[in-house]
């Protein structure tokens, strides 16, 4: 009977006759599922590989804008000083002009 099968179905009919059985359609399930998944985790990796990218990338800013700001705020710092030593002198020219 195997014999006869193989000599009489085609190719076409073998693989529709697998298919049909239980085991066959899990079997193609399976597969199908399979293959879904891959393309998935394809995805998934270049996801997390654009935001690992995205997260160095305002890691370095970040660190740029605290460098900055902490330079930012050393000049503010040394400009409000100057500025309170010209105010400093300029009371004791004042005082100086008094006391004459």
């Amino acid at each position: 009977l195997e014999s006869l099968l193989e000599e009489t179905l085609t190719e076409d009919k073998k693989i529709k006759a697998k298919l049909l059985n239980p085991l066959g359609v899990t079997e193609g399930m399976l597969n199908e599922c399979s293959q879904i998944l891959s393309l998935r985790k394809s995805n998934l990796e270049t996801d997390a590989a654009t935001l690992n990218l995205l997260m160095s990338q305002m890691d370095v800013w970040k660190r740029e804008l605290e460098n900055d700001l902490a330079k930012n705020f050393q000049n503010d710092v040394t400009e409000v000083l100057k500025m309170e030593m010209d105010r400093c002198r300029a009371f004791v020219k004042d005082i100086d002009y008094f006391e004459r």
